[in-house]
């Protein structure tokens, strides 16, 4: 009984860090959205108009576009706060993150997974009547910044880096494989993308755990988030008969992809 409860201490410990993470997100957000609610306060006489415009799709609209507007500035923060805090905890694991040339490897597994799993996610999403095209193209170069750089390294310090490495010191290696990709997954939203984060979060923490190096998961990460961004608007129109093309082609690429960087990265 003793040994279970120091181990849900030990777990908890470690999920600290991803919770950490999660509510500064949400913190500086926040600091924005009262920023936007204050700038609005004042054009209202009284409590009962503004909180009856809280409401509104009017209200809503200006949030997101204020948000959006104010989005690098939320990027900046979360890099300022967290990336010397990750680096500094995964360094102390004795972290490595060296450029090597075996990186290229990685390039056409992690383009031919990401755009299999997305057309998959896309045309189930079609099935629903759920759809996501974006034409800003303002917004596309902020999301690549976000989501496909600065997000796949901050993820990748903390989830491979820091809970991956505490993990092993109370568990086995595939214990804390398994347990790293569920936790990472288990981070993403609707079941759609955490079904999406855990098969790409159980190649990121192979090529982790069999190259020692943290840039591996980094660049692969990076390449999938930003092939998401970029070419997102142009899965979701293809139709659905190109896209079952694509769908096994990619599946293929990726399989004979995959074995050739086992091979030459000497993965297992």
């Amino acid at each position: 009984m003793k040994n279970k409860l120091s181990y849900i201490c030990k777990f908890l410990r470690i999920l600290t860090w991803p919770l950490l993470f999660g509510f500064g997100q949400v913190f500086i957000t926040y600091i924005f959205i009262n920023k936007y609610q204050k700038r609005i306060y004042d054009g209202f006489n009284n409590d009962n108009l503004y909180n009856n415009f809280l409401k509104t799709r009017e209200y809503t609209d200006g949030l997101n576009t204020y948000i959006n507007n104010h989005l690098i500035f939320i990027i900046l923060l979360t890099i300022i706060i967290f990336l010397p805090i990750f680096y500094y905890k995964f360094k102390k694991n004795n972290g490595t993150l060296r450029i090597e040339k075996k990186i290229i490897y990685t390039i056409l597994p992690a383009i031919s997974i990401t755009i299999l799993l997305n057309l998959i996610i896309i045309n189930i999403n079609k099935l629903c009547n759920i759809t996501n095209l974006s034409n800003d193209i303002n917004m596309w170069i902020i999301l690549i910044i976000s989501s496909g750089i600065v997000g796949p390294i901050l993820e990748e310090l903390l989830f491979r880096g820091i809970v991956y490495n505490d993990l092993k010191r109370f568990n086995t290696v595939k214990q804390s494989m398994v347990l790293c990709t569920i936790i990472f997954a288990m981070f993403h939203g609707s079941i759609s993308q955490i079904i999406y984060a855990y098969i790409i979060g159980y190649v990121l923490i192979h090529l982790y755990k069999y190259t020692n190096n943290l840039i591996y998961p980094i660049t692969c990460h990076i390449i999938s988030n930003t092939i998401v961004v970029i070419f997102n608007n142009i899965l979701v129109s293809m139709n659905f008969f190109y896209s079952i093309i694509f769908i096994v082609l990619f599946l293929l690429l990726f399989i004979i992809s995959y074995i050739y960087m086992n091979r030459k990265i000497k993965l297992e």
